[in-house]
Order: C-alpha cells, then sequence, then structure tokens
C-alpha cells in the first residue's frame, strides 16, 4: 500500500507533468449568472463537461480554488488542476475554448478585486494599535515620513505610543470618540468628542467633534471609543482609520 509520502510524491509529478488538468466552465447552474462561492471569497463554482471538451452538455457545479487573475464571467471556461497545495484550483484561462469561441485569449484576464485589493488600514504608516497587557490603557503610532509643503522632510517616531487614560469619560455609562492628530509640530494630540450616554450612537457628527476640537494644521490618523471604567483597549475600539490616503488642496 503506498504510504502517504508515495502520494504526495505521485501528486507532485502529476502536477510538474500537467497530467491532472480540465477544461471547466465557471459558473452555478442553480444559479447561471453566480460564479463566486458566498462566503468563501477565493472559491468558486466550476462544471466540467460530461465528456472530453464538449461544453453543450455540463454537470452539477464543482468548488475550487480561485488562485489567479481572470474573467468571472459564467460561462467563461477555464483550466482546472492541483495547486501548489495540492487542491484543485482555476489555474488559467483557456486559451484554445476562448479563441474558438472568437475571444482573444488575452481579453480573459483581468485584475480580481477580490484578490488585488489593498487594506490601507493594514499600512505601516503611522498605524495605531493598542499596546497590550504592559500598557493597557496606550496606543502606539508606527513611524512615518513625510514631506511638508515647504519641501521638508519630517521624520515622525512616537516613543511609548499615546496614552489615552485621561481621556476616558468620567461619567458613567458614557462614551465618546478619541481622536489621534499628527501636528503641524511633529507630535501627536489627542482631540475628544462630546461624551454621551450609551444609547446614543457614535455617528459622523461624533467625528466632525473630534476634527472640530484638533489643531489648526494637523492630520486625523485614527479614532479610538472610550467608555467610562475603561481599563484596556483592543483592535475592536478602534471607530476608524481616518489617515488621509489622497492628497487634496488645504487652505
Amino acid at each position: 500500500m503506498p504510504t502517504l509520502d508515495d502520494l504526495a510524491l505521485r501528486k507532485s509529478i502529476r502536477r510538474r507533468l500537467r497530467l491532472d488538468r480540465r477544461i471547466a466552465i465557471l459558473g452555478d447552474n442553480n444559479n447561471p449568472a453566480r460564479v463566486r462561492v458566498p462566503g468563501r471569497s477565493s472559491y468558486v463554482y466550476v462544471r466540467y463537461p460530461a465528456s472530453g471538451s464538449n461544453t453543450s452538455s455540463l454537470g452539477w457545479p464543482t468548488i475550487v480554488k480561485m488562485i489567479i487573475n481572470i474573467t468571472e464571467a459564467a460561462g467563461t471556461p477555464v483550466v482546472v488542476g492541483i495547486d501548489d497545495e495540492d487542491d484543485f484550483a482555476v489555474l488559467s484561462p483557456s486559451t484554445r475554448a476562448l479563441e474558438a469561441n472568437g475571444v482573444s485569449a488575452g481579453l480573459g484576464v483581468v485584475q480580481n478585486p477580490v484578490n488585488d485589493w489593498v487594506d490601507l488600514e493594514k499600512s505601516p504608516y503611522l498605524r495605531t494599535q493598542p499596546m497590550g497587557a504592559g500598557a493597557p490603557m496606550v496606543v502606539s503610532v508606527l513611524p512615518y515620513r513625510y514631506m511638508d509643503s515647504s519641501r521638508i522632510l519630517h521624520a515622525i517616531t512616537i516613543s511609548g505610543g499615546v496614552d489615552l487614560t485621561s481621556s476616558i469619560p468620567s461619567t458613567a455609562n458614557q462614551w465618546l470618540l478619541a481622536g489621534l492628530f499628527l501636528k503641524a509640530d511633529d507630535t501627536i494630540e489627542i482631540a475628544l468628542s462630546t461624551a454621551q450616554d450609551f444609547a446614543e450612537p457614535l455617528t459622523d457628527e461624533d467625528i466632525q467633534e473630534s476634527i472640530d476640537a484638533s489643531s489648526a494644521l494637523s492630520f486625523p490618523i485614527s479614532l479610538w471609543i472610550l467608555r467610562h471604567g475603561q481599563t484596556s483597549l483592543a483592535d475592536t475600539d478602534k471607530f476608524c482609520d481616518l489617515r488621509q490616503w489622497i492628497n487634496i488642496p488645504t487652505a
């Protein structure tokens, strides 16, 4: 009986020799326009021809991984095979099938927003996050370099983070937003919205209050929810990221 190592080796050899590849068609016959699997953004529905490459007769949909950037229109012919993790996956558009249908193969490859979107909240520049158990109410601020309107380089390093303890509401059952802002002198300030009862939701009006309370020429970094009696911060306490990723004219 072959061992697991033997089976893995056989799969690796078959993959290298391109033996485990079949033509399939994107789409779910239960919902003709649906390609992506709900709740599983990296997976798609494909249907295999009942025999050979005859796409006029397709079987029931199968779920496979989507590991490339490709047109996701239902009905698009693709090549399915085993990927580097030994899972079945869409490896490429089927060039021959596309050209047989009068479609340029180059049109089959596009930018895939599910795979290519960039989460700017994870950018390291001035990113804020709780420092943890050793400093439970302190937010760290990662370094940043930027050029101001006078073309002077600023190198921002905030040692020890920013302590939000003194900004916690003093009245029971109240919360507020604490905004962190980078000032023109390269220091961080805290600007607060008005404390309000837990029953009142925090909204864009509270964000604007925090912005209005900040210094002139400062720019926002992030907003944190602070509650009466709070003793520590978690990632979920970040109300939103306010770093300005698109430069706009300022007065």
